[in-house]
């Protein structure tokens, strides 16, 4: 198990632009003129390492609304806290998840380029869109962007309460904790007129931004099974049929001399 974890941490760490094996098949795509696969390919690379960039960028920016939500205790009732640190729990469940699924598909590119420029130097064939689909690639991809769809609906509902917390601060004049003394028949306690727009900037902003970077990225999972739809239509339309090959034997035979036909015909 440690040995995985270990190789998968240094996978991780590598842009799958610059992997080796995907920078050698997309020279040999170039190179035996296989542009329809060199485009795809290239399109499907670029999708998941913007996936990547996108995600690292939401956690970090998850990370930051921990600290901000830490500085807001004093201001949160006992509700509220509660609420919101299961929120910032479960996005950060989500995404970890989100990001397990990025690194397996990111290795599964890697072998399958791998598998496809041996395939190219021993046989001269192009497999790539095979090489994907044994190792699931399409079927992983579809995963994620439903993992990320789900992860968007969380996301919606987490916001449309923190919109009703911050709506609660304005009613009250800015202190959550007046709604509790209001509804005692207690004075309030002194206004904190910075607490509002702190929970919308330091909170709200910016699990919209999140939410809206998801989607982007469920977006970005539906163009990269497109591209691997492509790679299996250029993959098929690179293919003989079986009545193409037959009609090139005919026209073969048609085209060897009479001699040599009279002389197979007598040697039998």
């Amino acid at each position: 198990m440690n040995g995985i974890d270990s190789r998968q941490e240094v996978f991780v760490d590598s842009p799958l632009s610059g992997n080796p094996q995907v920078v050698e098949l997309l020279g040999l795509l170039a190179k035996n003129k296989a542009a329809e696969q060199y485009a795809d390919f290239s399109k499907l690379i670029l999708c998941v390492s913007t996936m990547e960039e996108q995600l690292n960028r939401t956690v970090t920016e998850l990370q930051e609304v921990k600290q901000e939500l830490h500085s807001l205790q004093g201001s949160l009732t006992k509700e509220n806290k509660a609420f919101f640190s299961d929120l910032t729990a479960s996005v950060e469940t989500v995404l970890g998840q989100a990001r397990e699924q990025l690194h397996g598909i990111k290795d599964s590119i890697v072998h399958a380029a791998e598998t496809a420029v041996n395939n190219i130097k021993s046989t001269g064939t192009i497999g790539l869109n095979n090489a994907l689909e044994l190792l699931g690639v399409r079927k992983a991809l579809r995963a994620l962007q439903t993992h990320l769809n789900r992860t968007v609906n969380v996301l919606e509902a987490g916001i449309g309460r923190v919109e009703a917390v911050s709506q609660e601060l304005r009613d009250v004049g800015g202190h959550v904790h007046n709604i509790g003394r209001v509804m005692a028949g207690k004075e309030r306690q002194k206004v904190q007129t910075n607490q509002t727009g702190h929970v919308t900037t330091a909170v709200l902003a910016p699990f919209r931004r999140i939410r809206d970077t998801i989607g982007k990225m469920e977006k970005l999972a539906g163009q990269a099974v497109g591209q691997l739809e492509g790679l299996e239509q250029a993959a098929n339309e690179r293919r003989p049929s079986v009545k193409d090959a037959l009609k090139k034997f005919e026209s073969k035979q048609v085209a060897r001399p009479k001699e040599t036909l009279k002389k197979e015909q007598t040697a039998r």
